[in-house]
């Protein structure tokens, strides 16, 4: 996972076809535990964000040594509250450039608001402004 790997057009295929598996709610709970293992960065990314996805992919996803991996685990909505507040903790900088400076925007029904404001507001923001 650390280094890039030159792959055959046969591998890149099969894992162009794991990723449509990572991706797709229908994949069994038991594929996407194997796909969270997977030496391709998207075929983790996209189980990572598979709603169907079980509890303990999950957590193994959450310590993937990709920092956008584990932001992805964060973003799933079937992340339990205490596992995403726990990797918050353990990936405050990762938290930081992502919304600690503002940039990322929050869509909300009046429209895109910048969410470091709100952060501030619920006490979630920790000095890095």
């Amino acid at each position: 996972m650390a280094g890039r790997e030159i792959r055959t057009a046969h591998e890149r295929w099969l894992g162009y076809l794991r990723v449509l598996e990572a991706w797709d709610p229908k994949t069994t709970h038991d594929r996407l535990r194997e796909l969270a293992h997977d030496v391709i960065r998207p075929v983790r990314l996209w189980t990572a964000r598979n709603p169907n996805t079980p509890p303990d992919a999950l957590t193994i996803l959450s310590t993937d040594p990709d920092e956008t991996v584990r932001w992805n685990f964060l973003l799933n909505r079937s992340t339990p509250l205490e596992a995403r507040h726990l990797a918050k903790k353990t990936n405050r900088d990762a938290v930081d450039r992502r919304v600690g400076l503002g940039q990322v925007p929050l869509l909300t029904a009046s429209g895109p608001r910048p969410l470091l404001p709100r952060c501030r507001q619920s006490g979630l923001d920790h000095g890095t402004a």
